[in-house]
């Protein structure tokens, strides 16, 4: 499973968190 840890999967639901907060 740690093998399959994609970075950019990770920021981008990080990305969409911080716009649900800025609303």
């Amino acid at each position: 499973i740690l093998g399959q840890y994609n970075p950019h999967a990770v920021v981008g639901s990080v990305d969409e968190l911080r716009q649900v907060l800025s609303l």
